[in-house]
């Protein structure tokens, strides 16, 4: 199965994006630093990726350190440092760096190759199957039988304008489908079933609905958002998820739709958006990344929001004036900066005039905010 680290090189290498990449080799690192300390490694080398200085990603081969191209003075400052909390500071061969232009072949293979027995986990890991029919039709059902509550997420959206602490205006709810499928079908890769991988998205929107509709604590009657598949708008479920909700209470719902859905069947979207603007939902385009920014346009869609990904790509994007200038097209209002790990997301984001922003790094900005501080905002 393709991991994050590698779906993401093979983007950056379509869009001849210069990188550094910084290899620490698991096998040198299981020789000669303490167990201890090993497993501490990546708790310690998380303290860059708030620092604004790279992103890591740890592999069965070893732990990535992405840098931007701007970032080479950093990347050999991180290595000093690295060297020095491992105690190998004498020591070049624990590690390789790599530029992602000319040495995209070598990391391909360096991803790709099976990893010997000895540096994988104690826990026996088991080999993924190609995803049938017949596996999506079991595990449906078995998802049917299954309470899926441990699965469900929030993460709250919040404007974040200048110094100021992060307001919250409204969370997204969510299933954890990737944690849903380590659960419940740890060796079924659907990811490479384009197609039952839709199906199974609709078929946890119907979860979602119908979990949002009997949640009885008053949490879910207004002020959230959630994504759904453009054909699942449409359905008796979440014609019978809107009867259960005040008429008032619409227009605070944000109901995301993927862009990429869109252009699958523009058809459908129109009938789901003319259905969803009738009820007084709001409307958000998600999954929108920076290299078709120019194609998306949020007034024709009638669109109220645009959530635009957040990637290290946008910090030599915001120097073209093109992009610039779609951004204040869309409305920077208007647009929601999200996966945002790290304070240079959002220093870049403000820089554009964006204001909202959702991520782990802003979950965290907001929960670190005292809770009288919190509450005095809203006076």
């Amino acid at each position: 199965m393709d991991t994050d680290l590698w779906l993401l090189l093979q983007q950056l290498y379509a869009k001849k994006a210069h990188s550094w990449i910084l290899y620490l080799k698991q096998e040198e690192l299981a020789k000669k630093v303490a167990a201890p300390l090993l497993r501490d490694v990546k708790q310690q080398l998380q303290v860059f990726e708030p620092a604004r200085i790279c992103r890591l990603y740890w592999e069965p081969a070893g732990i990535f350190l992405l840098f931007p191209r701007t970032r080479y003075d950093d990347m050999r400052a991180v290595l000093v440092k690295l060297k020095f909390m491992l105690g190998l500071t004498d020591d070049n061969q624990f590690y390789s760096i790599y530029q992602l232009d000319k040495d995209f072949d070598e990391l391909a293979a360096l991803l790709q190759k099976p990893v010997a027995p000895s540096l994988q986990t104690q826990e026996k890991k088991m080999e993924t199957q190609a995803f049938t029919p017949q596996m999506f039709a079991d595990l449906e059902k078995h998802l049917a039988q299954t309470d899926l509550s441990p699965f469900f997420r929030r993460q709250p959206i919040c404007t974040i304008v200048k110094k100021s602490p992060p307001l919250e205006l409204f969370d997204e709810v969510y299933i954890a489908v990737s944690e849903l499928l380590k659960e419940c079908a740890p060796q079924a890769d659907i990811f490479k079933t384009p197609w039952l991988f839709a199906r199974l998205m609709e078929s946890l929107d119907k979860s979602l609905l119908n979990t949002i509709k009997h949640h009885d604590n008053g949490a879910f009657l207004k002020n959230f958002s959630i994504n759904l598949a453009v054909s699942s708008v449409m359905t008796p479920m979440f014609k019978d998820f809107d009867a259960s909700l005040p008429e008032h209470a619409k227009k605070t719902i944000l109901i995301e739709l993927k862009f990429t859905d869109i252009l699958t069947d523009l058809p459908a979207f129109v009938r789901a958006r003319q259905f969803l603007k009738e009820k007084g939902y709001r409307l958000c385009i998600d999954l929108v990344s920076d290299d078709i920014m120019a194609f998306v346009q949020r007034q024709k869609l009638e669109a109220d929001y645009i959530k635009l990904l957040w990637s290290s790509e946008l910090l030599e994007k915001v120097k073209e004036p093109a992009f610039v200038e779609s951004i204040q097209r869309l409305n920077p209002q208007h647009i929601i900066l999200c996966r945002v790990d790290d304070q240079m997301a959002i220093d870049i984001g403000q820089a554009l005039g964006i204001t909202l922003f959702q991520g782990y790094y802003v979950q965290k900005m907001l929960y670190q905010t005292p809770k009288a501080q919190r509450l005095n905002q809203l006076k």
